[in-house]
């Protein structure tokens, strides 16, 4: 009894195999030597969101051992530097095969070195940078704009009615001109005589009808 039990725990141990994930986490351009070591104190390795954790050596690698087949998401978490994570596929069989994680597409496959190396993209930006001043947001204020595009107008139309074609298409011009009291017309002089006109003109016609009668 005993010896088949000591069977079954070999063949356990035996068929669970696991594996070790190495990669390398490049150094920033804009980092020294020295910088560079403080980020690394700063900066650890985690899968599938602390699942597995790992530390960076003084060069920058890590090794993240005792993992067992699956699939798995690696990050890189530093208060700095932004790194894009990466997917880690590893079979029965310990081939290990890294990938672009493409959330949009996910069944878009674009495969990456391994063992990793690992570069940053960015860095984060907890602050809004301030705006500075430019005499640009003057002029395109919106109360500056309607203050000088009336003026513009106006300008403009001084030229142009400065204009000796302009001048001359204004004079030929027949307007009436009332510029005196005297040449102004009498409006009620006009509908007076207007309805004299209109009795006078059915008075003849009565005045004719009866000589015809």
């Amino acid at each position: 009894m005993n010896e088949v039990f000591a069977q079954d725990i070999k063949i356990k141990t035996q068929s669970m195999h696991v594996y070790q994930i190495e990669g390398k986490v490049l150094k920033p351009k804009s980092l020294n030597n020295d910088s560079f070591k403080n980020m690394i104190q700063e900066t650890e390795i985690v899968i599938n969101s602390g699942k597995y954790k790992g530390f960076l050596k003084d060069d920058g690698t890590f090794v993240i051992k005792c993992v067992q087949p699956g699939s798995y998401l690696l990050e890189v978490v530093s208060s700095k530097y932004v790194y894009e994570p990466v997917k880690i596929e590893i079979n029965n069989r310990g081939k290990i095969r890294a990938r672009k994680v493409n959330n949009m597409q996910p069944f878009q496959v674009i495969l990456l070195q391994y063992p990793l190396k690992l570069k940053t993209n960015a860095t984060y930006n907890f602050f809004q940078k301030r705006e500075h001043w430019k005499i640009t947001d003057i002029i395109f204020s919106p109360m500056v704009l309607m203050m000088i595009v009336p003026l513009i107008l106006l300008i403009l139309l001084q030229k142009s009615m400065n204009n000796s074609g302009f001048k001359n298409e204004m004079e030929n011009l027949q307007l009436p001109n009332f510029d005196s009291s005297d040449n102004f017309p009498d409006v009620t002089k006009m509908f007076s005589n207007l309805i004299d006109r209109t009795q006078q003109k059915q008075l003849n016609h009565r005045l004719k009808n009866c000589i015809y009668k």
